[in-house]
């Protein structure tokens, strides 16, 4: 039979009653009992649907968010955040698609905001704060960035391993304030609930903007390197512990700017399917440590996952496909090893490689070395089509100012083969792209690249 997993809210709420569990972005401190009692109250008002119904979950505010998701839990259902700046129809083809229900409106007309809550725990449907294992506790739709985005049903065992191999390797304790600065319909924001609230400490809705947000007492955040460059003038010393950078690979401007708003930085890498973060690497490039509770390998240059962080499967609307077919799951991620068994690099995403006149291009490999330039903060590379060597890379790079075509071309011959320079390089298209939609902007890059005639130089 499988274990039971508790509720680290329920548990924070019996152990540490009156310890912050979450800061409102106007600075209001909700208790692990308050909390909890408010979750309660509106898992209570919820209509009676079955336990398992995959709930889709709608709300721009992250604190109100958060409250739906455990009452959620409480009745037994999926909680399903999706992301609220999807057009209704759009919205309403992936809850047909996915057999989504959507969160009810309830009738003193909050939605249950929990503003118009009734101040006392009414007798309602039997809760559950304790779960198998195995039960489904959330689902998430992948980015979809080379690729259709897939459903991904996280289980509440997932959850639960995915914060315990992160919570020693982050230091976090009941002092830890992790700074909601991701969307919690992608799983790097949605984790949090677990990994903070199992170690005791508090999440901390954001109230502005990332810089402003960081020193209202925040000891951990996860930033995209986006959100890195709003960063406003970095204060004398730095105001939190740790800042966990992810979601793209991570430029040396870009971690170097992070290093004065923290102690410690780190890089993550992750996805969807292994609950959030895999493993971790202490600066730009480096090599990556494998987390507890993540069975890492690399076959053939590929890295495989198993382990309890390995996430249940992807649902169709009709049923799951399980993940782990026996030996482990294919992340479609290149990798090597640095120090067998512990440590490695990776080389970029295989479905990302191309053919450039029967040579095989890496668009990370070229990624890697502009990143590494000053002045270059984001790097993007993808191939477009070329009439005699079938595809040929082009870059973007931002900002405008680190686009000096002359030096990063240098720098790419310098490290790689001739033929892996870019055949053109354009700026950064949107400075506020959290993560780079990889299709849209080659078609971009189709459009507008200047392609050189007649002698073309590999």
């Amino acid at each position: 039979m499988a274990a039971m997993i508790g509720c680290p809210l329920a548990a924070g709420a019996s152990a540490c009653p009156e310890a912050p569990a979450l800061v409102g972005a106007d600075g209001s401190v909700h208790s692990y009992r308050q909390l909890h009692e408010v979750c309660i109250r509106l898992a209570n008002r919820l209509p009676d649907w079955p336990a398992g119904t995959r709930v889709a979950l709608v709300e721009p505010d992250r604190a109100r968010l958060v409250s739906r998701i455990v009452a959620c839990w409480y009745r037994g259902w999926v909680a399903v955040p999706l992301d609220h700046r999807m057009s209704e129809q759009a919205m309403a083809e992936v809850c047909a698609q996915l057999r989504l229900r959507r969160w009810p409106r309830l009738s003193d007309g909050t939605g249950g905001s929990g503003a118009g809550l009734r101040k006392r725990v009414e007798a309602g449907p039997t809760l559950q704060t304790c779960w198998r294992a195995d039960h489904c506790a959330t689902m998430t739709l992948t980015s979809g960035s080379t690729g259709a985005p897939k459903a991904v049903l996280h289980t509440f065992g997932n959850h639960a391993a995915s914060a315990a191999g992160l919570r020693a390797a982050l230091n976090l304790s009941s002092d830890s304030r992790w700074l909601l600065s991701l969307p919690l319909f992608h799983i790097g924001g949605l984790a949090l609930l677990w990994r903070v609230w199992s170690a005791g400490g508090a999440l901390v809705a954001p109230a502005a903007a990332p810089d402003t947000d960081l020193q209202r007492g925040v000891t951990h955040a996860s930033l995209v390197p986006a959100q890195v460059l709003r960063l406003g003038t970095p204060p004398p010393e730095p105001v939190a512990d740790t800042l966990m950078l992810g979601g793209e690979a991570v430029s040396r401007d870009v971690f170097a700017r992070a290093a004065h708003w923290a102690r410690r930085v780190v890089v993550s890498y992750g996805c969807s399917e292994a609950t959030s973060t895999i493993a971790l690497a202490d600066s730009a490039g480096g090599g990556f440590a494998c987390l507890p509770g993540r069975e890492v390998t690399i076959r053939e240059g590929a890295v495989w996952l198993g382990g309890p962080v390995l996430a249940a499967g992807y649902w169709d609307g009709e049923g799951v496909t399980p993940l782990d077919t026996g030996s482990g799951w294919r992340t479609g991620d290149g990798a090597e090893w640095l120090t067998p068994g512990r440590q490695f690099r990776l080389t970029g995403r295989l479905d990302r490689r191309f053919i450039s006149g029967g040579e095989n291009i890496q668009p990370e490999a070229i990624e890697r070395v502009l990143l590494q330039c000053p002045g270059v903060e984001r790097a993007v590379v993808v191939p477009v089509t070329d009439p005699v060597f079938g595809q040929r890379p082009v870059a973007f790079i931002h900002p405008a100012g680190g686009l000096r075509e002359t030096e990063l071309a240098a720098a790419v011959r310098q490290a790689l083969p001739p033929y892996m320079c870019p055949e053109a390089w354009l700026p950064w298209p949107d400075p506020e792209v959290l993560k780079p939609p990889l299709k849209v902007w080659q078609q971009l890059a189709e459009a507008r690249a200047a392609r050189p005639e007649g002698d073309q130089k590999r």
